[in-house]
């Protein structure tokens, strides 16, 4: 499992989404955070595979390799560079010959409601507003 999430001011988000996935049976979890993020979310748990690589170029093609499925979104804030890197890694899943299934939370849910295309078509894709972000989608 791969969560997408944790910026300088929301570093507790992606290790709530971790541990929920190490809890219902993942054996293992990597968060991809910004290098700010890094050191709060490892020193949480020592299980979780910490990658601060967010807000580098190359954050795209580093991650699509490694994972089964996806959690996107989880206080990953509304930088313009850290959601186009996600964007990006969105349409990298797109074109796999069997894309991975994605969950978008919070702030990613905010970059599906400017950009709605990129998860056309996406069968295996589950958003997961609360009721403001999803009055924010319309």
């Amino acid at each position: 499992v791969g969560v997408v999430g944790g910026s300088e001011d929301y570093a507790d988000a992606p290790i709530f989404a971790s541990m929920a996935a190490y809890r219902t049976g993942a054996h293992l979890v990597h968060v991809f955070c910004v290098k700010e993020a890094a050191i709060p979310i490892k020193s949480f748990s020592p299980d979780l595979i910490v990658h601060p690589l967010l807000n580098s170029k190359n954050f795209s093609n580093d991650i699509s390799k490694l994972l089964h499925t996806l959690v996107i979104g989880s206080g990953v804030g509304r930088d313009e560079y850290i959601l186009s890197n996600i964007k990006q890694l969105i349409d990298i899943l797109r074109k796999q010959d069997k894309p991975i299934p994605i969950v978008i939370d919070v702030n990613g849910l905010f970059l599906i409601a400017e950009k709605p295309y990129l998860i056309n078509n996406y069968e295996n894709c589950i958003l997961t507003p609360n009721m403001v972000e999803f009055e924010h989608s319309y």
